[in-house]
């Protein structure tokens, strides 16, 4: 089996013993609120009619299971992949971060030797007037 969230299947198990304690116990009318059971699930807000409860079956219930597994597990890849894109764009920042700074450094220094270069050129401009 794939990926399962922390504590899934403590509340997988504890579930499907839910299921069996109760499946004799259900109230007047066949229906029965799983959500209280799933606090971290989000369940659909579905009415069965009656008699609908009885006739899933098995291999029904566990497809839909299967099914949902897959979602979970297809989530949690995209919720990894977006966690390394990120990673990637924290880490290009940080270093387009670094050389920017190293450029405006370099631009720095030319403008510091034009203009060093410009007053020389100037003097000799004088001396050569004089």
């Amino acid at each position: 089996m794939g990926y399962q969230p922390p504590g899934f299947a403590a509340k997988q198990k504890k579930l499907l013993a839910n299921q069996h304690n109760n499946s004799s116990n259900l109230p007047a009318g066949g229906k029965q609120d799983s959500r209280e059971e799933q606090p971290g699930l989000d369940v659909p807000d579905v009415v069965m009619p009656e008699g609908d409860l009885a006739s899933i079956s098995v291999d029904q219930l566990c497809e839909e299971n299967i099914q949902l597994f897959m979602r979970c597990e297809e989530k949690a890849q995209k919720e990894a992949d977006l966690k390394q894109t990120v990673r990637i764009t924290y880490f290009a920042k940080n270093q387009f971060r670094v050389v920017i700074e190293e450029l405006e450094k370099g631009l720095e220094d030319i403008r510091k030797k034009c203009a060093h270069l410009s007053s020389l050129l100037e003097s000799k401009r004088k001396q050569k007037v004089t």
